[in-house]
């Protein structure tokens, strides 16, 4: 019977446990961790997806270390999982091509660029990247590319709220700020004045908020606990027994808030999501007027304007 399953699901338990704040190991442990259990598994390792995620995980991991030959054990094995029969070989020659120049190893990289370039001269060229402009000067024929330009990143509106940060110990971190038009688009900066002046309010208020929405998570922890049944091993990782709001300082880490276009008194509704320990994919979402929290659920619950409309047209109450 094989074991490849029970080991990797052991190895992504391990990764999806590893956090800055309740479980930090050194890329030396992560390694060493990885590379053990990936041996201990048979060759249906192969056949699993996440599998996939683990090799890329790796591959990644050696890169940044410019470790050249790990890098290319691992590729090996990539070449071994059922994912990489979906692309043809040129695809693959380019894509090792690409780690192995990440990896500083200009050798290499252009080794696998001329297979690629053999196969499927266009492919390399598809994009103007590092690479191609790398490749090319290596032709007999260069081709002639644009000069590369990197366009200026986005500007995002973000807040450093003082409190949050010293709640969550996260002292450099800010909050990320999205603001909902009428016509639903999430733009970077205040639509109205309405959202501009809810801003000074949730700055003037942020600690009621927080503690408004973390005590409304008190009381529905226990039920999202028996809702994600971690086993006892698990569970102080991603959901132990807590008693207080205190307890989620080391569970959360603030993310993005949505100033909607749903308003009541002049008032937007926010939305807000948190990254938890307990569900790295689907996040954790609140959505809340005021210090009234209106529901909670995963981080998509965030922009969800149709709640706080529907919170708007049947709330009875003051707030």
């Amino acid at each position: 019977m094989s074991n490849a399953e029970e080991i990797i699901d052991k190895i992504d338990t391990y990764l999806s446990k590893s956090s800055p704040k309740t479980f930090n190991p050194s890329q030396e442990e992560l390694l060493n961790f990885i590379e053990t259990h990936w041996a201990m598994a048979d060759d249906e390792k192969y056949n699993l997806y996440f599998s996939s995620i683990i090799i890329g995980r790796m591959i990644n991991e050696y890169v940044q270390l410019k470790d050249s030959k790990n890098l290319a054990r691992w590729m090996e094995m990539d070449d071994l999982h059922y994912k990489s029969a979906q692309h043809p070989n040129y695809f693959r020659n380019w894509y090792k091509g690409t780690k192995f120049f990440d990896a500083g190893n200009e050798e290499k990289a252009l080794q696998y660029f001329q297979l690629s370039y053999n196969e499927n001269p266009d492919h390399i060229f598809k994009t103007n990247s590092s690479y191609s402009q790398f490749f090319n000067q290596y032709l007999d024929e260069p081709r002639i590319l644009p000069e590369i330009i990197k366009k200026n990143e986005e500007t995002y509106f973000q807040m450093a709220l003082p409190y949050w940060q010293k709640f969550f110990k996260e002292d450099e971190d800010q909050l990320e700020f999205n603001f909902i038009d009428d016509d639903e688009e999430i733009l970077y900066e205040p639509v109205n004045e309405l959202q501009r002046a809810a801003l000074n309010y949730f700055l003037e208020n942020q600690e009621m908020m927080l503690k408004s929405m973390l005590t409304a998570l008190l009381e529905k922890y226990p039920e999202l606990q028996d809702q994600y049944e971690y086993n006892e091993e698990d569970k102080p990782f991603f959901m132990p027994n807590i008693t207080s709001i205190e307890g989620f300082c080391n569970l959360l880490t603030q993310s993005q808030c949505y100033v909607m276009n749903v308003y009541k008194n002049d008032f937007p509704y926010f939305g807000f999501s948190f990254g938890c320990s307990w569900d790295s994919e689907h996040d954790l979402g609140f959505i809340t007027y005021k210090d009234r929290v209106v529901e909670i659920g995963d981080a998509v619950l965030a922009f969800d304007t149709y709640t706080a409309e529907n919170d708007l047209e049947n709330y009875k109450g003051n707030n």
